[in-house]
């Protein structure tokens, strides 16, 4: 067998690999909206084994991007209480059956 031609990578992507890549992205990007769970996704299916940062490249290289999750907007914090006066470093004790403040811990 005669030498390959030179710098071609040994373990290099397959063509099949990046199709596979990037029909989990089409399938399953909505869904994930993460390279590692696109990747664990992809063994757990049987479509492909490749790691987290290789599906990473592989839709950067296609400038493909998956959506960030949405922000959950909580609630408004709630004031501080007026019977409760603040100072760094200290822990409240704080009674709930009696509605009270025992006492402070600094």
């Amino acid at each position: 067998m005669g030498d390959q031609k030179p710098g071609s990578a040994v373990h290099g992507l397959r063509p099949q690999e990046t199709a596979a890549i990037l029909e989990l992205f089409e399938t399953w990007g909505d869904v994930d909206r993460s390279h590692r769970k696109l990747a664990h996704r992809g063994s757990y299916i049987g479509k492909v084994w490749v790691s987290p940062s290789t599906v990473r490249r592989v839709l950067a290289a296609q400038g493909l991007h998956l959506k960030r999750p949405r922000r959950v907007i909580g609630q408004p914090r709630r004031p501080f209480p007026e019977w409760a006066d603040y100072q760094r470093n200290s822990i409240w004790i704080y009674d709930v059956e009696r509605h009270e403040a025992l006492w402070t811990v600094r």
